[in-house]
């Protein structure tokens, strides 16, 4: 459940960047030249971070390593494999990596 929730925020976040960006552009274009690349920069860096977090954190959960993440760069696989995160229960108890959560 927690992982849905994480997934949620990340894709809101993905969504309100384009917003945020054209709010930026329409506002003050010289502000936004020197403003908007960093902002991306942020952004995108924040977005892959707790991306990557909320994966790791749900692999553990269902005693698998980080090795599986490196489906998430096969096409197509990738969206089975976080349907598969989404559906898949998670351990019981605890398992190589801790305390189920």
């Amino acid at each position: 459940m927690r992982f849905l929730i994480e997934a949620a925020a990340l894709v809101a976040a993905g969504l309100l960047v384009p917003v945020v960006v054209t709010a930026l552009q329409q506002w003050n274009s010289a502000l936004s030249d020197n403003i908007l690349p960093i902002f991306l920069i942020v952004t995108i860096f924040a977005i892959f971070v707790f991306s990557a977090r909320a994966v790791i954190r749900r692999l553990h959960d269902l005693n698998r390593s980080l090795l599986w993440t490196l489906l998430l760069y096969i096409p197509i696989i990738n969206i089975i494999f976080v349907i598969g995160l989404a559906v898949i229960r998670g351990d019981i108890g605890e398992n190589d990596y801790g305390p189920a959560a």
